[in-house]
C-alpha cells in the first residue's frame, strides 16, 4: 500500500478511525479482535514511519517505539476489545431488587417480599417463579451482615429442592436444609481477628448458645402474589418485555426462627427466568439481615437492615458479588 507524500499522517488518522468505527460497531467479538489487529498495525507503522524521520540512536527509537506500541495495545484492548467481549459473553439481562417492607415480620410466620425486576435484555424474559430464601445461622462476631454471603451458594440447593420436598417433617411447613457453614470474611475493621471473635469485649464473656457450625436454610413459596398492577395471580409465572420493568409484592408463610439456637436470620430473594439464552436460571441475592444481639448470655437488643439499596446486575456470564446464579 502506497502513502501519499503530502499528509501522511492524516492519510493514516482516516485508516484508523475507520477501523475503530468498524470494531466499534461489530457485533462479534471475533471480528473485533480482526479489527483491532487492524489498528495496531496501521498504529505500528505510524510510529515507524515517525521513527524513520527522527535522528535519534537507534536504542532511543525501539525505547520509544515500544513504549508507544504498549500504549497503543492498552488502549485498544480497554476501549475497543473488553466492550465486544462483555457485549458477547456477558450481557446483561436483569437487573433485580428486593426489599423487606415489614422488617419486624423476619423470623416470624410470615413474610412479605418485594421484588423489582428490570429487563435489560434485547428481548423478552419468561419469569417461572419467585421465592423467599431464609437462612439461619450463629455469628457473634463484630460484623453479623458478613453472612449475606450466604445467599450465594444457596443457589445450587434452590434449583434441586422440588426433589426432596416429599421429605417434609410434621412440624414444619417447608423443608429444612441443614449444612456445614462456609467460611466468612473477617469481622469489618478487625482483619487480625479470628471470624468467630465475640461481638463484646471486657471481662469473660459466654455466648447464649453454642454454635454448631451449621446452616438451617429453607425455601419458601409465595402463598399470595400481587403485580403492580394490582393483579392477584398465583402461578408466578410471567414475562418481562425488552427495556421494561415489573414490581410484585410476595407474601409467604414461613417457619418461625428457631432464636434459642440462632441469632442471625438472612432473607435472600430468589428468582427462576428463562434468560435470552434460552436457559433456566436461578438468580438468589441477599435482600436483608437481622441478628439478635446478647451480653452477658442475656439479649440487648437487634440490628440488621437491607443489604443494599443498589439493584444487583445478573449477566449472561460470570456473577460476581453477592448472587448466586446458576444456568441450567
Amino acid at each position: 500500500m502506497s502513502f501519499p507524500e503530502k499528509l501522511p499522517f492524516t492519510a493514516w488518522a482516516v485508516g484508523l478511525a475507520a477501523a475503530f468505527q468498524a470494531a466499534e460497531s461489530s457485533t462479534s467479538f471475533k471480528a473485533t479482535c480482526v479489527w483491532s489487529l487492524v489498528i495496531l498495525a496501521a498504529a505500528a507503522e505510524t510510529i515507524l514511519l515517525f521513527l524513520r524521520s527522527v535522528d535519534w540512536k537507534q536504542r532511543n527509537k525501539w525505547a520509544v517505539g515500544l513504549t508507544a506500541m504498549m500504549i497503543v495495545f492498552l488502549f485498544v484492548v480497554g476501549t475497543v476489545a473488553l466492550p465486544s467481549y462483555h457485549k458477547e459473553f456477558l450481557m446483561e439481562e436483569l437487573r433485580v431488587n428486593f426489599g423487606v417492607p415489614h422488617p419486624a415480620q423476619i423470623g416470624t410466620d410470615n413474610l412479605d417480599v418485594n421484588y423489582a425486576v428490570l429487563n435489560k435484555s434485547l428481548s423478552p424474559i419468561v419469569i417461572e417463579q419467585v421465592v423467599l430464601v431464609q437462612i439461619e445461622t450463629v455469628d457473634f462476631s463484630t460484623n453479623p451482615s458478613r453472612n449475606s454471603e450466604l445467599c450465594k451458594p444457596i443457589a445450587l440447593y434452590t434449583s434441586g429442592r422440588v426433589f426432596s420436598e416429599r421429605w417434609l417433617r410434621p412440624t414444619r411447613k417447608v423443608l429444612h436444609l441443614s449444612a456445614d457453614k462456609p467460611s466468612l470474611p473477617a469481622a469489618e475493621n478487625k482483619p487480625s481477628l479470628p471470624a468467630a471473635e465475640k461481638m463484646f469485649f471486657g471481662n469473660e464473656w459466654e455466648p447464649p448458645f453454642h454454635d454448631d457450625g451449621k446452616l438451617d436454610v429453607a425455601v419458601y413459596d409465595p402463598k399470595t402474589l400481587l403485580l403492580e398492577s394490582g393483579k392477584d395471580t398465583t402461578s408466578g409465572r410471567f414475562s418481562v418485555d425488552a427495556g421494561k420493568a415489573i414490581s410484585l409484592t410476595a407474601s409467604f408463610d414461613t417457619d418461625t426462627a428457631a432464636w434459642d439456637a440462632h441469632n442471625v436470620v438472612v432473607i435472600c430473594g430468589a428468582i427462576n427466568y428463562i434468560g435470552s439464552d434460552g436457559h433456566a436460571v436461578w438468580a438468589v441475592c441477599p435482600a436483608t439481615i437481622l441478628a439478635h444481639l446478647y451480653h452477658n448470655r442475656e439479649p440487648m437488643g437487634s440490628m440488621g437492615g437491607a443489604v443494599t439499596s443498589q439493584p444487583y446486575t445478573i449477566t449472561t456470564g460470570s456473577n460476581e458479588g453477592l448472587c448466586g446464579v446458576l444456568r441450567r
